[in-house]
This record gives C-alpha cells, structure tokens and sequence, in this order.
C-alpha cells in the first residue's frame, strides 16, 4: 500500500519535502504523548452568587508549555516528513539546520496537514438511515 504523499520546496534554499497527506493510529498517539506526559488537567468549579456550584470546566497545567510544543512539532516533523531532498535520514536534525525561514515553511505546510486530520475526528459521524422496505 503507497502512502499519499505531497512534496513541497522551500522558499529560500529550494529543498524538495516530500509530506505524507495521512497519519497512522500509532503515529497519532506519538503526537499526542507530550501532551499526555506534560499537562495535567483538573476541573474548576463554577459558582454561583450564592456560592453553589453551578458547573465544572477543565482547566490545563502545564509546568513547562514551551516543551511540550517543542516536543509535539518534532515529533509531527520526524512523522510527517518522508524525505528532504531524496534523502530518508536525519530528518528532524535537517530541518532544524534549514534557514529559518524556510523551517518555519516546512512546519506551517505540515500544520496544515495535521490540523485537518485534527479536524476529521472532530466531525460527527454521518447519520445512518435504516434501510426499511415495504415488506412485498
């Protein structure tokens, strides 16, 4: 089975990045470890004016925010790109030596690979009709 892929090239420097369109399960729990590992999550009261409670919302902690987004994009980088220039190797290790600019390019493009797929399990699933026939 071939991967979907799509191959983009960098603004600055012209490096072709082959990008694949879609995750596996695996890869998707690899993106969201940090997460699992770096923020701690609690409920917060919401109260009334008399002091009752009224509802509860989550509320995330985290004791270092910055490292758990670092971590997140590496790991979306060492996950989404298939090659740099022809090359598998050293992905992640390339493209944090690409020109600024053109690494910010590489984790925009893949950003918006990663927010739709995001975005396709947040979408309620299409309502099946029971197939009912007159019986004949």
């Amino acid at each position: 089975m071939t991967e979907e892929t799509k191959t983009i090239k960098t603004p600055v420097k012209g490096h072709e990045v082959v990008l694949k369109l879609s995750i596996s399960m695996a890869d998707e729990r690899a993106l969201m470890r940090p997460f699992h590992k770096g923020v701690k999550v609690s409920m917060e009261a919401v109260k009334g004016e008399g002091g009752e409670v009224l509802d509860a919302k989550p509320k995330l902690e985290s004791s270092d925010p910055m490292k758990v987004i670092e971590e997140t994009e590496n790991i979306e980088i060492e996950t989404m790109i298939v090659s740099i220039d022809g090359d598998d190797k050293n992905i992640l290790k390339r493209v944090l030596a690409m020109d600024s600019r053109d690494g910010k390019f590489v984790v925009k493009e893949i950003k918006k690979i990663t927010s739709g797929i995001a975005k396709d399990f947040t979408k309620p699933e299409p309502e099946q009709k029971e197939n009912i026939g007159s019986g004949s």
